[in-house]
């Protein structure tokens, strides 16, 4: 039994006359015929009664019917929704965010309104790190600008340190790493980038930096430095919500403290 001699069944029985049924189906009334009897020999039984030259379908034909329509409709089924998947895969953009998640919501949402049949799916580096999927883009920070076939720059921006609005260097425009070097430093992930770029401008200026906590979300970051918790650096526009009346932003004096986000 095939599909389409399960189409077959179903004109035939639609129309419960086989020269009629052979025409809609392009085939011959003796192959058609042949199918049918076929058909019945596998289920040992008749599906029609012939009633002079007509052929009516029997009440083993009708139950046989109802069954081969739901396959025929769920096959169809199957079919749309396949080809829909096809044209998602076809059009979908895996999207791996590692740093500068807060800016890229505007090129995307700038992007569909010109291509509207791209669908994008954002995936959190530390859940991509879980997958063996092969992302299409990865938006990643760097220390140096980078521009060519596959990648370019997306910003510029400066880390800037955050501390308590009550403290008195929260009085100042900028400060030295001298006068921050053992204060504890919340908020950042050891082994990201940030942290090993304060390494290493902590240690070119002979100090080392004092981790006591890993990442927070910007509200808790925030309410962290307000309590007097500690200090962070803070990347000035992806890390947006970090500053208020009890938290203020200041540069580091004595280096060129910044970052990129980079689209690859």
């Amino acid at each position: 039994m095939t599909l389409y001699q399960l189409e077959q069944f179903k004109v035939v029985a639609e129309l419960q006359h086989m020269t009629r049924a052979a025409e809609v189906l392009s085939t011959t009334q003796p192959a058609l015929s042949r199918s049918m009897k076929n058909l019945e020999a596998e289920y040992d039984t008749i599906f029609f009664d012939h009633v002079g030259k007509n052929i009516v379908l029997n009440e083993k034909g009708q139950i046989f019917l109802k069954y081969v329509t739901q396959v025929l409709n769920s096959m169809h089924m199957a079919k749309h929704e396949i080809n829909q998947q096809i044209e998602k895969e076809d059009t979908s953009v895996n999207l791996v965010i590692q740093a500068g998640g807060m800016i890229i919501a505007d090129i995307i949402r700038k992007f569909t309104r010109i291509h509207p049949e791209v669908h994008f799916d954002i995936i959190q580096y530390d859940s991509w790190l879980l997958k063996s999927q092969q992302p299409d883009l990865v938006l990643y920070p760097g220390i140096a600008p980078q521009m060519s076939d596959s990648c370019c720059t997306l910003l510029k921006e400066d880390i800037l340190l955050a501390i308590p609005a009550d403290h008195p260097l929260a009085q100042e425009k900028e400060v030295h790493l001298a006068q921050i070097a053992q204060a504890p430093l919340v908020g950042i992930q050891k082994g990201s980038l940030i942290a090993a770029h304060i390494q290493y401008f902590y240690r070119s200026a002979g100090f080392e930096p004092n981790f006591i906590m890993d990442h927070y979300t910007s509200t808790s970051l925030s309410d962290m430095i307000s309590i007097g918790m500690g200090f962070a650096f803070i990347p000035s526009l992806t890390w947006p919500g970090i500053a208020n009346e009890h938290v203020k932003l200041v540069r580091i004096a004595d280096v060129d403290f910044h970052r990129y986000v980079i689209l690859s």
